[in-house]
């Protein structure tokens, strides 16, 4: 069942794009992974793809959409060309470019950055796995929630742990990403938050949750040697408090970002480009843009190196769409690369 897109959602999507396209900068340009030296982008990791994985979950769930053959069919349908293949093409074309060695691309976990597509339409196959089990048990209500949150926090778990690692061999592991497997319980998250919408937006009208967030999330990076963000625990609470402060952030301001404002139509129209940015901003990446900028590997100035990343980021972005809209002039690169409904004729 269609429903009406939330605008702060696509404003917050538009954000966390920004904020991927920023760390490539800071890692791959500006070279600030330094881990002597502090950078925002080392703050923001924290929950940059969780927040991704989130929201992908949040606009999954449609309230009274039955998980029935034909409409998973009709579901992976719609979404193998946009999730696998046509990211697939982009994949190929970039290693061409680069001359790295396409074996070895296909079978490495991070697919040469293009492995969040292929991720995401996994966690959809596991999603849709975990309401088959469900429907077979004909389990509701709470016990429904629970089994998918158990589900997330056993892949959460085992990733931590490195059980798929040792279960798998070498090669699938690689090929299926599997060591990014620990974002589905993020994406489950996004499921239970969108369906039980109007009992979390009273917890974050609540006094006390979103303090809590600010507390637990700013602590944790402020004193890091009070709290070692490496346990898994800790790690864990790092994340899910910095997506949902970030999350109350663009509710509690949703006026600003609505499409009444300018800001608010940059952000939701950046925020609806994700696919196409994801997919391009790498050959604009990788342009010898590391000869002309300052190496901030041992400056640990993390202001200025934020406000070049930033700038650098935003134009990276604009080249993005700039060939996306080219692209999208075609009707048919259009829904085949970025999954635009081709317009009936009347």
């Amino acid at each position: 069942m269609p429903t009406k897109r939330i605008e702060y959602i696509d404003a917050m999507r538009g954000f966390t794009i920004f904020l991927v396209v920023l760390h490539h900068v800071s890692s791959f340009v500006l070279m600030s992974d330094n881990p002597e030296s502090f950078s925002f982008s080392k703050i923001f990791m924290h929950f940059r793809m969780p927040l991704f994985f989130f929201i992908s979950g949040f606009v999954l769930y449609k309230k009274g959409f039955e998980w029935n053959l034909s409409n998973t069919l009709n579901f992976f349908r719609k979404k193998l060309p946009v999730q696998i293949i046509s990211p697939f093409l982009f994949f190929w074309i970039y290693v061409s470019i680069e001359h790295l060695p396409f074996n070895e691309s296909i079978f490495e976990m991070n697919k040469a950055g293009y492995w969040f597509t292929f991720v995401l339409f996994e966690f959809f196959v596991f999603y849709v796995l975990l309401n088959g089990l469900i429907q077979l048990c004909r389990v509701k209500g709470i016990m429904m929630d629970m089994i998918f949150i158990l589900g997330g926090v056993l892949f959460y778990f085992s990733c931590v742990y490195g059980l798929f690692g040792q279960l798998l061999p070498g090669t699938v592991f690689g090929l299926l990403s599997t060591y990014h497997w620990y974002f589905f319980l993020f994406f489950i998250v996004g499921v239970l938050v969108r369906k039980h919408f109007d009992r979390f937006e009273q917890l974050l009208d609540s006094r006390f949750f979103t303090t809590i967030c600010i507390v637990v999330f700013f602590s944790f990076n402020l004193f890091p040697k009070m709290f070692d963000i490496s346990l898994t625990l800790c790690n864990l609470l790092v994340r899910l408090s910095g997506l949902f402060l970030v999350f109350a952030v663009f509710r509690k301001y949703q006026g600003v970002f609505s499409s009444s404002q300018r800001m608010g139509r940059v952000f939701q129209f950046v925020g609806r480009r994700t696919l196409d940015i994801y997919l391009l901003h790498y050959f604009f990446l990788f342009t010898n843009l590391r000869t002309v900028l300052p190496d901030f590997s041992n400056l640990n100035t993390p202001l200025v190196e934020f406000v070049v990343g930033s700038a650098v980021a935003i134009l990276i972005i604009m080249a993005s769409l700039s060939v996306s809209l080219v692209l999208r002039t075609s009707p048919l690169l259009a829904h085949y690369l970025f999954g635009q409904k081709i317009k009936s004729r009347q």
